[in-house]
């Protein structure tokens, strides 16, 4: 019982320690940004260097169009892409452990990856 008991704080305290924060989150963002940019615009030295600016664009605003809210162990992330309260241009993620899990997608994201899938 001591042991399970130890080994369950010692987890919280990992997921708390390990908790993203904000600055960890437009790393993330910047990175899939240029990602999603990189396969729109081709992988050729124009395609890299306009998906390289992009995504820097992208963290430097996410910011301001994200809601963070933090549960001490994991935090939510909520990006309102189309600036109104429409439930369609919203992009949801989980961070937990120092990594991101995507929970939901803007309806156009969706669309374009079943499309991609067929």
């Amino acid at each position: 019982m001591r042991t399970a008991l130890a080994i369950l704080i010692v987890a919280l305290a990992g997921l708390l320690w390990l908790n993203p924060g904000m600055e960890d989150f437009q790393q993330y963002m910047e990175l899939r940004s240029e990602e999603l940019l990189l396969a729109e615009t081709g992988d050729t030295a124009l395609g890299r260097a306009l998906s390289s600016l992009g995504g820097s664009l992208a963290s430097s605003y996410i910011d301001r169009i994200t809601e963070r809210s933090n549960y001490f162990v994991f935090s939510t992330y909520t990006v309102d892409l189309n600036g109104e309260d429409e439930p369609d241009g919203e992009w949801e993620f989980v961070g937990i452990g120092g990594r991101f899990i995507e929970t939901d997608a803007p309806q156009a994201l969706k669309e374009r990856r079943a499309a991609q899938d067929q």
